[in-house]
């Protein structure tokens, strides 16, 4: 039987998808709430973007961090508020009882509050883009922008999905918001938590992307089903989303089984870089790490070179300092044999690529994929480990045999001469 005034599905007429997102988006940036938020959201950004150092990097990664965690609870409230408005309008039957199937009225509804997201994490960039340019630092390396904004994008849209599908299937705006409780924990739990927990790094962006859009299309498939009366959901939802639930626990599985966490499982490789220790006159801890362009590179990598090897986090605002002087450093001295070498400790993947694009290096920034939560900075990565890094940035000077002649830490690893007089002492001592 069918539901009061519902019609079959032989008579229903099939609206264009598009025209119906766009309609349901358009409504929504009408809104004297949305428009309010996107001015708060702009002024957010505005109050991130303004790093410094000779690129966007710095501007670029707190732009994307925020949205990621910051704009996830916001969009999380947002979302479960949309799911359930025609409950709480009391519009039920005046919307249900449309000539339209249920799962395209969804869906279009779903791509128009992303859409709204979408705008949102707009105005946070443009907000950042423009506090950069107040400075008057200019924007050099500005493509380090896209990577973030995906990253956001792509964020976002798990946590969109999750809470319409929570919100709508429950009809519950606590429901929905149960996302953004995950997200508050998540935060506040972070040195307890492994790193698979943490949506916004990149490389758990894929399993994340896979899971959202199969929790969205259970949703097309169990939404309102009352409403559905005769009709049938269409056999690509009944196949898309277990198939894409799949695809998620296999990549979520693939970051696990490949990645370094003491909370989660190690690498016996990391655990190797990790058992070294620094020692002044010894040879600097080795490691094997994918740079800024995905290619192994390691000390081995060159022979009689004075190497400038430096430890950094994109938490610690000095560190885009210390990725300046190295950039100063490679252009003075490079041709005399001296070689700086970065190490980014970070739980994000892309970070490194991000501050290589961002301050437009010409030296080799390589990826520590062994970094993982934890309270005390020597122990969130092998390498950090290795070197003994309690401050950062921290900066290591060789000979060209690669042996340990000087440990800098902050602040004389970036700023003043300090670093410039012992390079000139290794050049005066070993000229070749």
């Amino acid at each position: 039987m069918n539901p009061p005034n519902a019609l079959p599905q032989t008579v229903r007429i099939k609206s264009p998808l598009p025209f119906m997102a766009w309609t349901e988006l358009k409504m929504g940036l009408r809104s004297g709430q949305f428009r309010f938020l996107a001015l708060l959201i702009f002024l957010l950004g505005w109050s991130v973007g303004g790093g410094g150092g000779r690129g966007v990097a710095t501007s670029a990664y707190n732009a994307g961090d925020t949205a990621c965690r910051f704009l996830g609870v916001a969009v999380a409230i947002w979302i479960s508020l949309g799911a359930v408005r025609d409950t709480a309008m009391r519009t039920e039957v005046i919307i249900f009882t449309k000539p339209q199937p249920l799962e395209r009225l969804a869906l279009a509804r779903f791509l128009g509050f992303f859409g709204q997201i979408v705008c949102f994490v707009f105005a946070l960039f443009l907000g950042a883009i423009l506090s950069r340019l107040s400075t008057g630092l200019g924007l050099l390396g500005f493509s380090a922008y896209l990577p973030q904004f995906l990253r956001a994008i792509f964020t976002l849209f798990f946590v969109a999905s999750a809470s319409y599908c929570l919100a709508s299937l429950a009809d519950s705006v606590i429901a929905g918001s149960l996302i953004a409780l995950y997200w508050v924990v998540a935060m506040s739990g972070k040195d307890f938590l492994a790193k698979f927990y943490f949506v916004w790094y990149s490389q758990n962006l894929l399993g994340y992307t896979l899971l959202g859009a199969a929790l969205l299309c259970f949703n097309l498939w169990f939404y309102r089903k009352k409403w559905r009366g005769e009709s049938k959901v269409p056999i690509a939802i009944r196949l898309l989303a277990p198939a894409l639930l799949i695809g998620a626990a296999w990549s979520m599985w693939a970051v696990v089984r490949d990645g370094h966490d003491p909370m989660a499982r190690q690498s016996k490789a990391l655990d190797r870089m990790e058992s070294q220790s620094i020692q002044e006159n010894a040879l600097a801890p080795g490691f094997l790490l994918p740079d800024q362009n995905g290619k192994p590179t390691g000390l081995s990598h060159f022979p009689g070179k004075i190497l400038i090897i430096a430890l950094w986090s994109p938490q610690d605002p000095d560190s885009t300092f210390l990725l300046s002087k190295l950039e100063e450093v490679s252009k003075k001295y490079g041709a005399q044999g001296v070689q700086p070498i970065a190490i980014c400790l970070s739980e994000d993947a892309g970070v490194a690529k991000t501050f290589a694009q961002g301050e437009a290096v010409s030296y080799p920034i390589v990826y520590d994929w062994g970094t993982h939560n934890a309270s005390r900075q020597t122990d969130v990565s092998p390498l950090a480990s290795a070197y003994r890094s309690s401050h950062l940035p921290y900066v290591v000077v060789t000979d060209r045999r690669h042996r340990v002649a000087k440990l800098l830490e902050p602040p004389s690893s970036y700023e003043g001469s300090t670093l410039d007089e012992q390079i000139d002492k290794r050049l005066a001592e070993e000229p070749e």
